[in-house]
């Protein structure tokens, strides 16, 4: 089946997938989710690449199973501007309460600041899938 638009094939609940989600927020990117159960396979993707991992990236005919490949990165951690590091980062500061890390202290607040900065964005709170990613 050949695809109109972007597509984004993943199992939800996943830090790669939902850094895919923030940066084609960022971006501007329509993107459309489809959804693999995890551990499972989905006919469509299997067709056009027996050996696609999760989370892949499908514009057209095109493939790009390695989410790092689609984006330019220019900047870095805490920069001025929201780079691909901070994409990347965003879904591992949201589930450390889950993996019960404690950020208190003095040497915890400048990255909760910086955390919070990051899960006040459009992009991110989008990528959060109608509230199905929990902390």
């Amino acid at each position: 089946m050949r695809r109109s638009g972007l597509a984004l094939f993943c199992t939800l609940d996943n830090a790669w997938t939902q850094r895919v989600r923030i940066v084609a927020g960022e971006k501007g990117l329509p993107l459309e989710l489809v959804e693999v159960p995890e551990g499972g396979r989905n006919a469509e993707l299997a067709e056009m690449s027996p050996d696609a991992k999760l989370p892949t990236l499908v514009d057209r005919d095109v493939l790009l199973l390695d989410s790092a490949a689609v984006f330019n990165v220019k900047r870095f951690f805490l920069s001025d501007e929201f780079s691909l590091v901070d994409a990347t980062i965003a879904p591992i500061l949201w589930r450390l309460p889950a993996l019960e890390v404690d950020l208190a202290g003095p040497d915890g607040q400048a990255i909760t600041r910086y955390a919070n900065q990051i899960f006040a964005r459009p992009a991110f709170q989008r990528s959060l899938h109608n509230g199905r990613i929990h902390r």
